[in-house]
Parts: C-alpha cells; sequence; structure tokens
C-alpha cells in the first residue's frame, strides 16, 4: 500500500497546467510563425506583383500571427493570475491511497469540505510521469495532480513500479531519467 499526501495550490496547478499543454505551446509558436511569414508574403505579392493596393488580407494574417505570437510568449503570467483568482481561499489537500487493487482519493478543502472517489486501476485513462508528479487522467477533462514530494507510505520509485504493473501500457514517462 502507497498513501500520498499532496497539497494542491496555486503552484501545484501551476505546474501540472505547464505539463498538459507543454506540447500544445509549442503548436501554437510554429502556427504564429508560420501565419506572420503568411501574412508578409501576401503583402509582398500585393506590393511588387499584383499591385492592386488590397492589403487587408496579408495585413490581418501579420496582425493575428503577432497576437498569437505575444499571447504565446506571455501565457505563464496570465495562467497565474487566472489560477490565482480561481484558487483563492480554496487551497486545498488530497490524500491518496493506492492499494493492491484499488485507489482512494479523499479531498480536504480548508473550508472543510470533503470529496472522496475511488475506483481500480482500468478506470484511469492514462499516467504520465514527470520528475515532480504524476499526472492520473480520469477522462480528458479531470486530471490528479500526485506530488512525488508527498509521499507518506512507500517511495515514488516504488510507486511508479506499482503503477506501470497496474495500468501497463496507459503508462507513460514523460522526462528523461538521470
Amino acid at each position: 500500500m502507497f498513501e500520498n499526501e499532496t497539497k494542491v495550490d496555486l503552484e501545484t496547478n501551476l505546474r501540472a497546467s505547464r505539463h498538459i499543454i507543454r506540447n500544445k505551446r509549442i503548436a501554437l509558436c510554429a502556427l504564429s510563425v508560420f501565419i506572420i511569414l503568411l501574412g508578409i508574403a501576401m503583402l509582398l505579392l500585393e506590393i511588387f506583383v499584383w499591385k492592386d493596393g488590397d492589403y487587408y488580407v496579408g495585413i490581418i494574417f501579420t496582425i493575428l500571427g503577432i497576437f498569437l505570437f505575444f499571447f504565446n510568449l506571455f501565457f505563464n503570467a496570465v495562467l497565474r493570475n487566472t489560477t490565482k483568482r480561481a484558487l483563492q481561499g480554496k487551497e486545498s489537500v488530497v490524500k491518496y491511497s493506492f492499494r493492491e487493487e484499488d485507489y482512494e482519493a479523499v479531498t480536504l478543502v480548508n473550508d472543510g469540505t470533503t470529496s472522496s472517489t475511488s475506483g481500480n486501476y482500468l478506470s484511469f485513462l492514462k499516467i504520465c510521469e514527470y520528475e515532480d508528479m504524476w499526472l492520473i487522467y480520469f477522462n480528458k477533462t479531470t486530471v490528479f495532480a500526485v506530488g512525488k514530494d508527498g509521499m507518506t507510505k512507500g517511495t515514488s520509485e516504488e510507486l511508479s513500479e506499482f503503477l506501470k504493473t497496474r495500468v501497463g501500457a496507459k503508462y507513460k514517462v514523460c522526462y528523461r531519467r538521470k
């Protein structure tokens, strides 16, 4: 049996969000550069080849690409402020118990309310292991961030091996081990 106690606060949510959207941000950056280049190419075609004086499409593409690029650049600050506002006064602690046949997660919110979920390991959509946490996906919208530093019974290495044997191919290591 393994037990973990993870504090769900601003930093935990930010780390989990960054892990989840990392590849999407890279794709968004590449898309924004492509749109900027497309807009510049259209402007150059209008100026030097077509000579119609209809620059709107090229200007719109260029401005859209620049907007997407800067949105991607300042996304961490926007995410931090939004998460801080959403979590204000709602920090919680989640106590995870991983047993041989099932798991249990009990959430203790600082206002005194509790909730719990339990089930077998087949209910997990996937588990992604990172250097600092596991992200356990129940479906595409429900994810539990289990911090490696919150182990109270067992070690993080033992829990990793345990989860690998329980979920099989659904377990993915998402960082380079040293």
